[in-house]
């Protein structure tokens, strides 16, 4: 399975896409161990980007590109109901 993120901020989503990810890790119980060493070395990179040690782009890189962690391994159907809790609960108005 592919999966493909872009232009999101804002525009097809108006939430944090890695919280939009998480929840359904959590209320659906999908491979919650993924989703914890995401976050927990992510988080870490936070203060190196506030004290300049680490550029905000690299940061943003970073957490997008390493998102694909989280779903790593889920099944089709496990992705589509995730994504469509996501989309249900967080898409953008008006948005396609």
């Amino acid at each position: 399975m592919t999966f493909v993120v872009f232009d999101l901020d804002g525009t097809l989503y108006t939430g944090h896409l890695a919280q939009g990810v998480a929840r359904p890790h959590w209320e659906h119980r999908l491979k919650r161990l993924p989703l914890c060493f995401y976050v927990a070395t992510h988080v870490a990179l936070w203060p190196l980007w506030k004290l300049g040690l680490l550029s905000e782009l690299t940061g943003r890189e970073l957490w997008v590109r390493d998102v694909a962690w989280t779903i790593r391994g889920w099944t089709p159907d496990e992705a589509a109901r995730a994504f469509a809790w996501i989309a249900q609960r967080r898409a953008a108005v008006g948005s396609c």
